[in-house]
């Protein structure tokens, strides 16, 4: 199954299992509370590992162009090296 399928799948069951909850527990349950607030860590911790992987290579893409650095091995090598150390500071993280 391609990824962007899976993506949109999920989140259809997400939308769906949100609305489910809303119907039975009610909109200002103490229970929904509660599990919204476990929820969002797994939300949040996805936005942050996305923030940490994308924004610095779009800052060296940035820098690349600026810098008029040929976009090819160079760019390929440092775009590796910077990739390989944000899952290293993840992973200590």
């Amino acid at each position: 199954v391609s990824f962007p399928k899976r993506v949109f799948t999920a989140l259809g069951i997400g939308i769906v299992f949100g609305i489910v909850l809303h119907l039975i527990y009610g909109a200002e349950s103490k229970t929904l509370e509660q599990s919204t607030d476990w929820f969002s860590i797994v939300g949040d911790g996805y936005v942050a590992l996305l923030q940490m992987i994308v924004m610095p290579l779009i800052f060296i893409s940035i820098v690349a162009a600026f810098s008029k650095i040929q976009i090819g091995e160079k760019f390929a090598k440092i775009g590796s090296y910077i990739f390989m150390f944000l899952i290293g500071t993840v992973a200590i993280a």
